[in-house]
């Protein structure tokens, strides 16, 4: 069987090198469900970079190029995956076969007399997966001929490209028994579709960086409305710039001119994040982060200089996706089609990392409907029109407002968050509570409410709050790794920070601006966590829009740290009425 290989391999070589990459990429693909045998522990850690060599050496066949060098992510999985397998004989071979014919696609250009070796080391490979298996022979042969005979009959030259439809079925031939080749993951066909939908930035066909700025753009495109309802119309400005930059940088990468803004808002936008108001609403937050994203994808093509990596657009399409959810308007389909339009396109026009990719390439910004309220009006925006602002309303004069919530207001802004709460993952999650939960929740947040109607921290009330939250932690805590769901996970979190980060502050006579805000920030967070992973629509802008309205009324009245709030002071908790997901019996204030 040896000698068989061998002379195989010398046969194969006499072909153009581009034939030859793709009988070694179809060689590799034919093993691949050895690796499955000892790798389905650990798929995506084996597998993905398998997929990823295999997928590459058949687009540098088919397309006559050089294959990309592969992501950083895929290398390390590579080498771990290398470890993993070292003793399971089958499934190392064939991930170096993999790795073979990757290589012989990168030394193609300089013709298939320097393939040899490399071939007749991945056939001996192929021997060794499939020594038992005398079908496997027969199918390697099949190839071979198949390719001879196109390669004859086409008069292939070797700058011509290869593709795998040149060959005829992956297995007439039956093949070894207890290869799974009819997996999900590993059938003709499937692993390509498997590593494209769980890993859509590795793999996009003819997917330069500039492909992904391009994509990347369009989606802060279809946002830029919820960026206006930032409070400040100088950042509102600055992200408004940021991304009509990425978008044109993508347009017209060589524009020096446009390189050196792209740097200039690159860092002014890093900037701003490490100062953005946690207390913004939840869409306005994933809006800004999704303009960051796209510049910081474009300074990494302005750093690549030539490189073949390719930065990824993921986080920019999963920021703009977030940011739509919270206003009710679901884009992953949307998303998905234009993927998969600029897919098509960069395939028509066969693409190279220099191909300029304009935002003339996609459609109607909302090819189906516009999106209805709260999404803002207008909803949709033209680049240039966004950036000098001249649609918006002038701002008006700010209201007054103290720069951190003094004590018992920040306890009251907690408190009504949790209040909002409350009702809503009592009723969800009924079925892991009993009645005792219920009535030491209530009696423990009802407790906190009463100290705030009348700021009262004495030494009897704040002992009394500790045994209250003892029984609430002994009984709750005890949800912690047993029948807790996520729901309750993220609601004990709120609640014990009251006792965590207020109610020290309560005993302490001289309280300093930094130590006041964490709670409050971080009960925002929970309403952000809520609108964004529950969809709890409206949570996170009027959990932003309170903490505000709190902060002026406390400059307007004047309140200290010994200012009682209590909750009905604060307005009703739903000033437009209770929305559809709160219960029916829930509180008011």
């Amino acid at each position: 069987m040896a000698d068989t290989f061998t002379s195989l391999a010398v046969d194969v070589v006499a072909l153009p090198p581009w034939a030859v990459v793709a009988f070694a990429a179809r060689c590799a693909e034919r093993v691949l469900p050895a690796i499955f045998q000892g790798a389905h522990l650990h798929m995506d850690r084996i597998l993905v970079p398998q997929f990823y060599t295999i997928w590459a050496t058949q687009e540098a066949a088919a397309t006559a190029t050089v294959p990309p060098k592969p992501p950083a992510e895929v290398q390390q999985k590579a080498v771990d995956g290398i470890k993993q397998m070292d003793e399971w004989i089958e499934g190392s071979s064939a991930i170096r076969t993999a790795a073979l014919a990757y290589k012989m696609a990168k030394a193609a250009p300089a013709g298939s007399a320097g393939l040899t070796r490399e071939l007749t080391n991945l056939l001996r490979l192929v021997q060794k997966v499939g020594s038992n298996y005398p079908t496997l022979l027969q199918a390697v042969q099949r190839d071979a001929a198949d390719l001879a005979a196109a390669a004859k009959k086409g008069k292939w030259t070797d700058d011509i490209g290869v593709s795998q439809s040149v060959f005829g079925p992956l297995w007439i031939e039956p093949p070894p028994s207890h290869w799974v080749v009819d997996s999900p993951y590993l059938a003709p066909g499937k692993w390509q579709d498997y590593l494209e939908g769980e890993y859509p930035w590795i793999v996009l066909r003819r997917d330069t960086p500039l492909v992904h700025l391009g994509f990347a753009s369009r989606c802060v495109h279809r946002i830029l409305p919820l960026l206006y309802q930032h409070p400040d119309q100088k950042i509102c400005k600055l992200f408004g710039e940021g991304a009509w930059i990425a978008a044109t940088f993508a347009a017209d990468p060589e524009n020096k001119k446009i390189q050196a803004e792209l740097k200039k808002f690159a860092d002014m936008t890093a900037k701003y994040r490490s100062q953005m108001d946690p207390f913004l609403p939840w869409h306005v937050q994933c809006a800004i982060c999704a303009v960051m994203q796209s510049l910081w994808l474009g300074m990494g093509i302005l750093k690549q200089s030539g490189s073949t990596n390719i930065p990824s657009a993921k986080l920019t399409m999963e920021y703009t996706a977030l940011a739509c959810d919270c206003m009710g308007t679901n884009v992953e389909e949307l998303q998905q089609r234009e993927w998969d339009q600029v897919r098509s396109w960069a395939v028509e026009h066969q693409v190279n990392p220099t191909t300029p990719v304009p935002q003339t390439v996609f459609g109607p910004l909302w090819p189906d409907k516009k999106p209805a309220k709260p999404w803002p009006e207008p909803s949709e925006i033209d680049f240039e029109a966004f950036r000098d602002l001249s649609w918006m309303q002038p701002a008006s004069e700010p209201i007054p407002a103290v720069q951190e919530l003094p004590l018992w207001a920040e306890l009251a802004y907690c408190l009504r968050i949790l209040r909002r709460a409350t009702p809503w993952v009592l009723e969800k999650q009924g079925r892991h509570l009993t009645p005792a939960h219920v009535e030491v929740l209530h009696k423990y947040l009802d407790f906190w409410a009463k100290m705030l109607a009348r700021a009262d921290a004495s030494k009897s009330t704040l002992a009394e709050l500790d045994q209250i939250y003892e029984e609430w932690v002994k009984l709750w805590g005890a949800i912690h790794g047993s029948t807790a769901t996520a729901i309750l996970m993220n609601f004990l979190f709120p609640v014990a920070e009251l006792q965590r980060q207020l109610r020290p502050l309560l005993s302490r006579k001289n309280l300093k601006e930094h130590e006041l805000g964490i709670a409050a920030s971080r009960c925002k967070r929970f309403a952000d966590q809520y609108t964004r992973s529950l969809q709890i629509r409206g949570f996170s802008i009027l959990a932003a829009e309170e903490y505000l309205r709190l902060k002026q009324q406390a400059a307007a009245e004047s309140w200290t740290n010994t200012t009682p709030v209590p909750l009905e002071k604060c307005g009703p908790l739903w000033p437009e009425g209770a929305p559809k997901w709160w219960p029916r019996n829930g509180p008011t204030c």
